[in-house]
């Protein structure tokens, strides 16, 4: 897992099976954002726009593994939900 920053915010990367996943947290919304992309260049991009995305933006600090996983079984069940 790499971590980066952006504008004070920190998000993480990580790579499986050739596909480059990142995570934020927004703690103040209680909210995060998680994405997938095919390549790391792609993955820090995206990233950085969720930061952008922010509302009165101020730095983000990342959970660690829990939170991102917990953060992507909520963003599933949101997509399930949807789509039913």
């Amino acid at each position: 897992m790499f971590n980066h920053s952006y504008r004070g915010a920190d998000f993480e990367l990580w790579n499986r099976g050739g596909t480059w996943f990142w995570s934020t947290i927004d703690r103040r919304g209680n909210r995060g954002s998680i994405g997938a992309a095919a390549s790391k260049a792609e993955a820090v991009r995206d990233a950085r726009r969720s930061i952008e995305e922010i509302p009165d933006f101020r730095a983000v600090p990342v959970v660690g593994w829990n939170g991102c996983l917990a953060n992507l079984a909520y963003h599933l069940a949101s997509l399930d939900r949807a789509a039913a």
